[in-house]
């Protein structure tokens, strides 16, 4: 069975076996969000809002797929605790001074239509933050794709699933081809993804407002180096 559509249709059933949850990343949103409530953007299935519900924390997700959205329900339901998760566009996010923490992981805002939505949705999760709020992102890291000229990222197996990951390169994007094997199944899909290096998202975050800026190259916060980190992490807060 062959197919070629976008990544996140079919491949929601096989999320969380090619991206099952890091502990190393959890403890890091732990350590980054002691109160909420919060706000997951681009929660997927829903792994990280549900474990930062289980220490009591109010958390919303919201992801663009309704098949994510679907599982993260499906998983929350059969929990004591109560994260909310709707259907939404993350560039659409329009609330005003409500929440202690928000995040968005998983390379999720390189998939806005480009830089300037981007730039958008850093000034939208500014004036979404309660004074004193705490921002985290993650993305992978640019600086290192382009100048390396990453073509290719290891494989992902996982219970019979295996997951290629493969870079066209282009100076403002890169296109991302992805293929999932599984059984008789393969999925391919062609994602455009902006290629957002260290220097501009940094600058775009101190424009909007943000103050205590940290990088790591990953959720163990080992230092973040441009030719060599596979991830770049943000933590930041709105000014108090």
């Amino acid at each position: 069975m062959d197919k070629l559509e976008s990544l996140y249709g079919s491949f929601a059933s096989h999320y969380d076996f090619i991206f099952p949850e890091n502990p190393k990343t959890l403890a890091f949103l732990k350590e980054s969000f002691p109160n909420g409530p919060l706000l997951d953007l681009g929660a997927a299935t829903g792994s990280y809002a549900l474990g930062m519900a289980e220490i009591g924390l109010a958390v919303e997700g919201v992801d663009l797929d309704p098949k994510m959205i679907e599982l993260a329900k499906e998983k929350a339901s059969s929990t004591s605790n109560n994260p909310q998760f709707k259907v939404m566009d993350i560039a659409m996010l329009d609330e005003d001074s409500f929440y202690q923490g928000i995040y968005s992981i998983g390379n999720t805002i390189v998939h806005l239509k480009d830089k300037a939505a981007i730039k958008d949705l850093l000034e939208r999760i500014y004036r979404a933050l309660a004074k004193g709020g705490v921002m985290v992102l993650q993305i992978i890291n640019y600086d290192r794709i382009l100048r390396q000229r990453v073509t290719r990222l290891p494989d992902i197996t996982n219970e019979g699933r295996r997951f290629i990951r493969e870079y066209e390169l282009y100076p403002e994007y890169v296109m991302f081809k992805t293929t999932l094997l599984y059984q008789h199944l393969r999925i391919e899909a062609n994602t455009k993804l902006i290629a957002l290096c260290r220097q501009e998202l940094v600058e775009n975050i101190k424009d909007v407002g943000f103050t205590d800026i940290e990088l790591y190259g990953g959720y163990d916060k080992q230092d973040y180096k441009d030719n060599e980190s596979y991830h770049l992490v943000v933590r930041a807060k709105k000014r108090a």
